[in-house]
């Protein structure tokens, strides 16, 4: 499974250097390396730490994760990811809480005769309130679904701001 990403990334990075117009021994001086480095990375021989994947999307003029997933990768956007996150832990906690407040409310103590008292359970207590909890639960996961979608952007298409 590791040699398959490697060759990835190798692949990513090749396709990167060769955009960026470079030989493998142009890239390997600005890097720093031997020219043999950049060629073992780009053969899946050795495979670059994080370290020196952020120094080859800075020389290459790339982002991050396009030497790790390609171009046009997608990658979560800051914009709605944490308020994504926030709704679908918010639906399971509904559905959590409805679930359990509609026992609680649909639980009761009822009389079968003179002196006795039973426990008992009444559905018709417990329902609109699993229902309620199931419409929002379902309302807010949805929700976080759709943010997350929409949070996600093109990472080859997105334009440098500098």
């Amino acid at each position: 499974m590791e040699r398959k990403s490697s060759s990835v990334i190798g692949r990513h990075i090749a396709a990167a250097r060769k955009q960026a117009g470079l030989t493998q021994e142009e890239l390997a001086d600005r890097l720093h390396v031997t020219r043999q480095t950049i060629s073992n990375y780009e053969s899946m021989r050795s495979q670059p730490d994080i370290q020196m994947l952020v120094q080859l999307a800075d020389c290459l003029q790339v982002p991050v994760e396009e030497l790790i997933y390609g171009r046009g990768a997608k990658r979560p956007a800051r914009a709605f990811g944490g308020l994504a996150t926030c709704c679908r832990n918010l639906g399971i906690a509904v559905y959590v809480v409805g679930a359990l407040w509609g026992i609680y409310l649909g639980s009761d103590a009822v009389s079968v005769g003179e002196n006795q008292v039973a426990y008992g359970f009444s559905l018709w207590e417990a329902i609109p309130i699993w229902a309620a909890a199931l419409i929002h639960g379902t309302i807010l996961l949805a929700l976080g679904s759709l943010l997350t979608r929409f949070s996600f952007q093109q990472v080859g298409s997105r334009e440098e701001s500098e």
